[in-house]
């Protein structure tokens, strides 16, 4: 009978290694086991008793290198392939921010662009034949997220909607794919791991975007977490002795240090217990005793849509709280209170400012007070038109905000000489509608300006509120909502603050990247925060 061909990626250990020993001492296969160094094809051959039977052969070959991929597919261009195994794959894990960007690049190499370049070398094979399968290997990380595993799940991520693509295409040649998406599996995969950047800097390589949904500008600084840690531990038992220390890998000081004796797990971590025990015996080390607790259950967790979304509830607990305390200026009276409200191109900063409206906040629309300075009755408009010339002006004697906008665009200097012109009529403006508000006796006033912290207006204000949200979903917004190509798009955010440098300067951060009711839920929990930081309101 006619043996089936496979072809396997990563078979130097773990599942590969397993999978290849088994189909191949099968005898209804021939198993071409594929690995970087063949000098660990020696654990193969011990797998399967000491010998090569006929029914395997052992090649290099390295997924990052696009010259091996294709000088293995050279050497099996005349053979008939039936199956195709992409199992190489490596992980990484640590708290994101010690992951340096070259480990994240490494990571993706191999576990996305690995499989790329493995299906891609060996397809036309099977496309010739129009019959075969390829088997994928990815994770329950491909699936959901998984703490301090943020890059190895974006990874898989990418992976899954690859085979998914790729399935729908490969039906008419009827190829079939499969996504195999393991568990634990008792492997060397953790021993194999990718350590995070010890020297890392705390926000190196985050980027909003976090295009996996993360908030990084909501990510405290070590120091600043570990000075919490310790403030924590003092108010439960001001004796305890203890040591912080910072993690370069999964396991830290517990496989080194003699003089541990426990380890405090849970029942969702007693098997990384385990491991430890595990790597102190390879160590020589007594193992540690784990005392295991028991953990409080969320009745409401499956309720909460931003849990759904992500793991950490990092979000829950931050946004729409009091980041830092609110600015004291003397000069500033205390009512009505002035929250000023920013954020980026995108972010939804106006429908948090209807929200807040609704609760009973006076607004005030820093855009729309710019739009009557430039009419011509409008406190700067003799000055801009003296400034740029007749040609910015209309037929019927409005500034013309295109053509105004096509002479400051790219050109610091005029853009300062007309910011210089209208920003502090703006200013007097807004000053003018708190004065009214308070005649109103509104107890909050919010002034929703996009150009808050470049404008110098947080004097303004008793406190810094900031909309934000990940750069790709806002490229997105813009690109919908303003008919715009990606790169015009990407332009505009770049001539714009970044995230990080408006939460640097904000008491409150929201994000309206969720669905509506979750944006309502963060103003809600703001304003009665709010409310309570205000106390009682006044005797009229």
């Amino acid at each position: 009978m006619e043996r089936t061909t496979v072809l396997i990626t990563g078979c130097s250990s773990g599942i590969g290694l397993g999978l290849a020993a088994h189909l191949a001492a099968d005898g209804r296969f021939k198993v071409y086991a594929t690995m970087r160094d063949l000098a660990k094809g020696e654990r193969l051959l011990e797998r399967l008793g000491g010998c090569c039977p006929d029914t395997l052969e052992v090649l290099q070959l390295d997924v990052t290198d696009p010259h091996s991929v294709a000088a293995a597919a050279q050497q099996l261009q005349e053979q008939r392939l039936d199956v195709l195994v992409c199992n190489a794959g490596v992980g990484l894990m640590g708290p994101l921010e010690t992951c340096s960007e070259q480990a994240m690049k490494n990571l993706f190499d191999v576990n996305l662009f690995g499989a790329i370049r493995t299906i891609q070398a060996f397809l036309p094979t099977m496309k010739r034949r129009r019959a075969g399968r390829i088997i994928v290997s990815s994770s329950i990380g491909g699936l959901q997220g998984l703490p301090f595993n943020a890059v190895y799940c974006a990874s898989k991520f990418a992976v899954e909607g690859l085979c998914e693509s790729l399935a729908v295409v490969l039906r008419p040649f009827n190829i079939h794919l499969t996504l195999v998406e393991c568990g634990p599996v008792n492997t060397s995969f953790l021993a194999n791991l990718q350590r995070p950047d010890p020297e890392g800097s705390e926000m190196q390589g985050l980027d909003a975007e976090t295009r996996d949904k993360v908030l990084a500008e909501l990510i405290e600084p070590y120091e600043v977490r570990v000075a919490k840690l310790r403030e924590f531990l003092e108010d439960v038992k001001p004796s305890l002795h203890y040591d912080i220390v910072p993690l370069a890998d999964p396991y830290g000081p517990s496989v080194t240090d003699p003089d541990l004796q426990c380890l405090v797990v849970s029942e969702e971590t007693r098997r990384g217990g385990e491991a430890v025990n595990k790597k102190r015996l390879e160590n020589g080390l007594p193992v540690l005793a784990l005392y295991e607790i028991l953990l409080m259950k969320d009745p409401n967790h499956s309720q909460n849509e931003e849990e759904k979304i992500s793991s950490s509830s990092l979000r829950q607990r931050l946004l729409g709280t009091l980041l830092r305390p609110p600015r004291q200026d003397p000069t500033l009276p205390s009512r009505p209170y002035v929250i000023g409200l920013t954020g980026g191109t995108g972010s939804g900063k106006t429908s948090i400012a209807k929200l807040l409206g609704h609760l009973g906040a006076f607004l005030i629309d820093a855009d729309k007070l710019g739009h009557t300075v430039y009419v011509p009755s409008g406190p700067a408009y003799e000055r801009v038109v003296a400034t740029f010339g007749a040609e910015i002006v209309n037929e019927d004697g409005t500034v013309n905000r295109k053509a105004l906008g096509a002479k400051v665009f790219g050109n610091q200097e005029r853009l300062k000489s007309l910011t210089d012109i209208v920003w502090p009529e703006i200013a007097r403006m807004v000053k003018e509608q708190i004065r009214e508000a308070d005649a109103q006796g509104k107890a909050v006033c919010v002034l929703d300006a996009a150009v808050l912290l470049e404008a110098g207006w947080q004097d303004m204000v008793h406190e810094v509120w900031t909309a934000i949200i990940p750069e790709e979903e806002a490229v997105k917004r813009i690109m919908a909502r303003d008919g715009l190509s990606e790169e015009a798009a990407r332009s505009r955010l770049r001539s714009q603050m970044t995230n990080s440098q408006r939460v640097e300067q904000s008491q409150v951060v929201l994000c309206t990247l969720w669905e509506p009711d979750i944006t309502r839920t963060q103003v809600e929990k703001a304003w009665d925060l709010l409310q309570q930081r205000l106390g009682p309101p006044r005797s009229p």
